[in-house]
């Protein structure tokens, strides 16, 4: 008797889920750029979805996420509206005016990457259609908890930004200030800032 009950209990919570999901909503989620996923409102409520991802134009995800609710709504954020979205292993947070991608974070620090796109053309000789080029530049950023913005890991300017940035860890500062590390050793210098002090 138990085991019915527990059995028919399971399959009104089953049921009663996928009958929350319109048919709009399941045949996009069968699709292959559509991902189960959430997007985290401005007042902090989570809410579950699909999420577009965007394969054929990764830096996309740092200006827009396409949202599916699962009425089968669907609308466009831009990081001005929300604070952030995930979906399968990807995590990303707005600062309103781009998304960041979690790459790592801990109760002190996290790092952060963005990409920035940038397209220009070229004449072209003789009536035909000028050339459109483009360029994409990854860039990581660190953040602590406590501040509102994103600090840009960049090789300029290293060595004075980033030990002033670290400098309630003497052991990073020396690391820092004696070259062992750059700003390429940025993942080392945040995995040992959490276990400094």
């Amino acid at each position: 008797m138990k085991f019915t009950l527990t059995l028919t209990l399971f399959f009104l919570i089953v049921t009663s889920v996928n009958g929350q999901e319109s048919k709009k909503y399941m045949k996009l989620k069968r699709k292959l750029q559509y991902q189960e996923g959430y997007i985290v409102s401005k007042d902090s409520i989570k809410v579950e979805g699909l999420i577009k991802d965007q394969i054929m134009n990764e830096n996309k995800k740092f200006s827009k996420v396409t949202f599916v609710q699962k009425d089968g709504t669907k609308a466009s954020y831009f990081p001005n509206e929300v604070r952030g979205f995930g979906y399968s292993m990807y995590r990303y947070v707005s600062d309103s005016s781009s998304f960041y991608e979690i790459l790592s974070k801990t109760k002190k620090i996290g790092i952060y990457r963005k990409l920035t796109s940038t397209f220009w053309t070229t004449p072209s000789p003789f009536g035909t259609p000028d050339a459109i080029h483009t360029s994409t530049l990854e860039n990581l950023y660190v953040k602590r908890d406590s501040e509102s913005t994103f600090k840009l890991v960049r090789r300029r300017n290293f060595i004075e930004d980033f030990s002033e940035y670290f400098k309630d860890c003497p052991e990073i500062v020396e690391k820092i200030t004696t070259k062992e590390y750059t700003h390429k050793d940025i993942k080392k210098i945040v995995s040992l800032y959490n276990r400094c002090k």
